[in-house]
């Protein structure tokens, strides 16, 4: 049933996203006439159109982020608000369905092949420091893109709990990025907020942060990534491969 009901909506969501995609590029170029509804009307439909295909907890979360919304909006007689933020939310369909390409255009690449065969003949206990580190460099201008990068060298064929390596390896990276990557929108926080500090100096104490995280996280998880700080496993045991916290998150597809 959800199987079909897919087939059935998965043309609306990509004409729709489409749309969104191409009338956000559209407006990069020129400037177009603000119609609040042609940008609101496609990002309503294609909520309840996702809906109707995604697991009962998204819906419910979504119901009650909705009822939350519609409850403030009704205490400050604000709804013209919640017009505009639908607006504003058009560039996220766009930022994803450019994520989407960038993996689509990555997995075509031969260069991606032959990451592929290298990253495969690298024992798994080395992969985790090198991908904490790559995903930190490519992750500073790519932001969230480096997973598209990352997804097609692990392959389709990888196992779930291969995935799941990755992605912890990946994350531990990326999220280090936020400290110093003049890209990320925390840079730009900062500058509003500390219009006093200049930006290199935010920058520059932002990357030694992120140095030490990177130290801790090859020398707490990633044992066997050649670090000469990495500490031997325990007699008769092994260290966690990643928090407690983090055993549900999602895995690369």
């Amino acid at each position: 049933m959800t199987s079909s009901l897919t087939t059935r909506i998965a043309p609306l969501i990509i004409a729709l996203v489409g749309f969104l995609w191409l009338k956000g590029l559209i407006g990069i170029v020129v400037d177009l006439p603000r119609i609040p509804w042609l940008t609101a009307g496609p990002i309503v439909l294609l909520v309840c159109a996702a809906l109707l295909i995604m697991p009962r907890q998204i819906r419910v979360m979504c119901a009650v982020l909705g009822l939350a919304t519609a409850g403030l909006a009704a205490g400050y007689d604000k709804w013209d608000a919640i017009l505009g933020g639908l607006e504003r939310a058009a560039i996220f369909p766009a930022f994803l369905a450019t994520i989407v390409l960038l993996r689509a255009t990555a997995d075509q690449r031969p260069e991606i092949a032959s990451a592929r065969r290298l990253f495969a003949a690298i024992d798994q206990d080395a992969r985790g420091g090198g991908v904490t580190v790559g995903a930190f460099l490519l992750g500073s201008v790519l932001q969230v893109g480096v997973f598209a990068i990352f997804a097609p060298i692990v392959g389709r064929d990888a196992s779930v709990a291969e995935r799941k390596r990755v992605f912890l390896s990946a994350i531990r990276g990326m999220a280090l990025v936020p400290l110093w990557s003049p890209f990320i929108v925390a840079t730009g926080i900062a500058a509003t907020y500390l219009p006093a500090v200049p930006i290199w100096q935010n920058m520059l104490v932002g990357l030694a942060m992120a140095g030490i995280g990177l130290l801790l996280a090859v020398t707490l998880f990633e044992r066997g990534a050649g670090s000469r700080l990495a500490r031997p496993r325990p007699s008769g045991g092994r260290w966690p491969a990643s928090p407690p916290s983090c055993r549900r998150l999602p895995v690369l597809r």
